[in-house]
This record gives C-alpha cells, sequence and structure tokens, in this order.
C-alpha cells in the first residue's frame, strides 16, 4: 500500500478523533503533530469533511490572551497614557517658553 493510501486510511479512521480535536480547540499544527501528518493534511481533510476551518486570527483578542496579561497591559497602557500626556503638556510648556524668549529677544 502507498504511503498516501494509508494516511488516507488512517485520516478515515481517525475522522472523529481528528474532528472533536479540532473544535475542542487544538491548533492545526498540534493536530498534525500528534497524527503524524502536515497541517496542510489536516487542513485538507478538514475541507474535505466539509468542517469550516476557523482562523484563529478572527477569534476576538481578550478570547486568545491569558486574562493576567490582558489585565496588566491595559494597566500599563494607562500609565504610559499618563506619561504621554505629561510629555506632550511638558513639550508645549518648553516650546511655548522658547517661542515667548524669542519673541522678547526680538523686540
Amino acid at each position: 500500500m502507498k504511503k498516501s493510501q494509508e494516511i488516507a486510511k488512517r485520516m478515515d479512521d481517525r475522522k472523529e478523533d481528528i474532528i472533536k480535536k479540532y473544535y475542542e480547540g487544538l491548533s492545526l499544527r498540534r493536530i498534525a503533530r500528534e497524527e503524524g501528518v502536515s497541517t496542510q493534511t489536516i487542513s485538507r481533510y478538514l475541507e474535505r469533511w466539509e468542517i469550516r476551518e476557523e482562523c484563529k486570527a478572527e477569534l476576538p483578542f481578550e478570547k486568545r490572551v491569558n486574562p493576567e496579561l490582558l489585565a496588566r497591559m491595559r494597566e500599563n497602557t494607562c500609565i504610559n497614557n499618563q506619561k504621554i500626556k505629561f510629555y506632550k503638556l511638558t513639550k508645549e510648556v518648553l516650546e511655548g517658553r522658547l517661542y515667548r524668549r524669542k519673541i522678547k529677544s526680538i523686540n
């Protein structure tokens, strides 16, 4: 039996397990590794079995990130935004002073 025929038979025999793993959220790469085939093979068979392949990138960001990391990221964003506002204000104040000094030196 050819290797491609062996893979086809194995994939058909394992169809339910592969689909179950896919719907449990395992990546194509992990399923392929566990089944001993390529990710393209898993993708091709899911398509053949009419299982819609969902792209992980389509999932909302919050669902793909650890909640603790997401909270820390939001906290850091708030701190950074405060610093940006401070430095922007400081820059505006300094630019204003320099502008006023230039006017005084011209007069």
